[in-house]
C-alpha cells in the first residue's frame, strides 16, 4: 500500500503533520526520491513503536493537544491499540468515498472494499501519466468515481475514460490542471440502491477534514434506506418511463434534494423523507405561507421538475392507485367548477379550501362541503374519504393533497 500511495511525488493522500508529508532536514534528504520516502517511513514506523498514538501518524484518531480542533471524540478508555492497529488505520483510510461537500463515507461492506481496491493501480497511472496533469491526494474523490464507473449500468464506453471524470481547476491553481469531479450525496446513493438491490440498508460513517481550518467535522454511522430510495426510481421509471423527453434522462442525474447531507441525517436514516426534493416544500399546504401552486412552464427543465415531484409524493405514499385516484379527483374538480356559472366563484373557493387541507379533517370536511352542494361528486369524495381513512397514514394525507394540487393545476404531461 505505501508503495502504491507514498512511493510517487504525486501522493494518493495528505495526512496532516504526518511524517510521511513533513519535509526532511537538508542534512538528512537524500538526492534520491525513493531514498527520502524510505526515511519518512522509518520515522512514521519509530513514531508507531515508541509514541502514544495521535493524529500525526494514526489517521483518524484525535491530535496530541487535546485543546486543538483535531481532537474531537476523546475518551478516557484506555483502548488498547497495537502497531498493526495503527497500519491498518493508514489502510482503511485509502477507502473514503468522498462526495460533494467534502464528506467522506467508510464502509464495511466488502464488495465496495474490493471495487475500491481494485481502482487504486488505474489510480496510480493516471497521477503518472504525462497525458493529463491530475492534482495528487485525491484517493477519497478518485474512489467515488471508480465506483460510478463500475456500478453505472449505463455507462456508454466499456473501458474507464479518465476524461469522464476530471474537471479543469481554476486559473492559477498550481496543484495540478485537473481534479476529480464530485458525485454528488444523491448520486452515490441512487448508485448504490440499484446496485445492492438484495440489501434493506447500508452503513456508512461519515467524517470531514475541513484543511483551512484543520478540524474534523464527523456525522457518525448513518443508514442508507436502500429499498425506498429504490422504490423512487421504480416510480420514476413507471410514471415517465415512455415521455419522449425524460426517458433518456435518469433520476440520479437530475435529482437536487432540499437538503444537504449532514441536515439529511438528522431524520435517523437516509431514505425517501431525507431526499425531499428541492423546492418542494412551497408547493406543499402548510409547509409555505405562500400556498403557491407549481406551473408547469413547456420546456424540459419545467417536466424534469415536475416528474421528480410527482415521483417522490407517489414514492411516500407507496400506493399507485393513489395517481389513478387523484386523476378521477381532478376531473371530477374541474367539472364541478364549472357546473354552475352563477356559483363558479364559490366553488373555485370551496376547491380552494380543500386543496390548502393540513389534515385528514380539513380534506374530509372539505368534500362534504362539496358533495352537500353538488351530489354528483359523491363517488369520487367516498373514494377519497376511504382511502384517508383506511389506508393513507396521517402524516402522508399532506402529501396527497399535495398530489391533488399538482394534478388539478397541471395538465396530463404528453407521451
Amino acid at each position: 500500500m505505501f508503495n502504491t500511495f507514498y512511493r510517487h511525488p504525486k501522493y494518493f493522500k495528505w495526512v496532516v503533520n504526518s511524517p510521511i508529508v513533513q519535509a526532511l532536514p537538508k542534512k538528512e534528504k537524500p538526492t534520491v526520491f525513493k531514498e527520502e520516502q524510505e526515511i519518512k517511513l522509518e520515522k512514521l514506523c519509530h513514531k508507531i513503536d515508541n509514541e502514544l498514538p495521535d493524529g500525526s501518524f494514526a489517521v483518524g484518531f484525535p491530535s496530541a493537544d487535546l485543546t486543538y480542533d483535531t481532537s474531537g471524540q476523546v475518551s478516557n478508555l484506555n483502548v488498547p491499540m497495537d502497531r498493526e492497529s495503527i497500519f491498518a488505520s493508514w489502510i482503511g483510510a485509502g477507502f473514503g468515498i468522498e462526495v460533494k461537500g467534502k464528506q467522506v463515507w467508510y464502509t464495511d461492506n466488502e464488495e465496495i472494499l474490493w471495487t475500491i481496491y481494485e481502482g487504486w493501480q488505474v489510480y496510480r497511472k493516471q497521477l503518472n501519466s504525462s497525458a493529463i496533469n491530475l492534482k495528487a491526494n485525491e484517493i477519497d474523490a478518485w474512489n467515488a468515481a471508480w465506483l460510478h464507473y463500475n456500478y453505472d449500468e449505463e455507462k456508454i464506453t466499456p473501458h474507464f475514460m479518465i476524461n469522464n471524470y476530471v474537471e479543469r481547476e481554476a486559473p492559477g491553481s498550481s496543484k495540478g490542471d485537473f481534479g476529480i469531479k464530485q458525485l454528488s450525496w444523491i448520486s452515490m446513493l441512487f448508485l448504490l440502491a440499484r446496485k445492492f438491490n438484495k440489501y434493506e440498508q447500508l452503513t456508512v460513517f461519515s467524517s470531514r477534514y475541513i484543511f483551512d481550518k484543520q478540524k474534523h467535522v464527523t456525522l457518525g454511522f448513518v443508514n442508507l434506506n436502500l429499498p425506498e430510495v429504490r422504490r423512487l426510481s421504480e416510480f420514476y421509471s413507471h410514471l415517465f418511463g415512455k415521455s419522449k423527453v425524460l426517458s433518456n434522462r435518469k433520476l440520479k442525474d437530475i435529482y437536487e434534494t432540499e437538503f444537504k447531507f449532514g441536515r439529511a441525517c438528522e431524520f435517523g436514516s437516509i431514505g425517501l423523507r431525507a431526499i425531499l426534493p428541492k423546492d418542494l416544500e412551497k408547493y406543499m399546504p402548510g409547509r409555505s405561507d405562500k400556498n403557491e401552486y407549481f406551473k408547469l412552464k413547456d420546456d424540459e427543465q419545467s417536466q424534469i421538475t415536475y416528474s421528480t415531484y410527482i415521483s417522490w409524493i407517489l414514492a411516500m405514499l407507496n400506493n399507485k392507485d393513489l395517481m389513478t385516484l387523484a386523476e378521477k379527483a381532478t376531473r371530477m374538480l374541474r367539472d364541478y367548477a364549472a357546473g354552475d356559472r352563477n356559483a363558479r366563484t364559490v366553488r373555485r373557493n370551496a376547491i380552494e379550501t380543500l386543496l390548502s387541507s393540513k389534515n385528514k379533517k380539513e380534506l374530509i370536511d372539505s368534500l362534504t362541503a362539496i358533495v352537500q352542494d353538488d351530489s354528483t361528486t359523491a363517488d369520487v369524495s367516498n373514494a377519497i374519504v376511504g382511502e384517508v381513512m383506511l389506508n393513507i397514514p396521517l402524516d402522508n394525507i399532506p402529501l396527497f393533497i399535495t398530489l391533488l394540487r399538482f394534478k388539478y393545476v397541471v395538465p396530463p404531461t404528453k407521451n
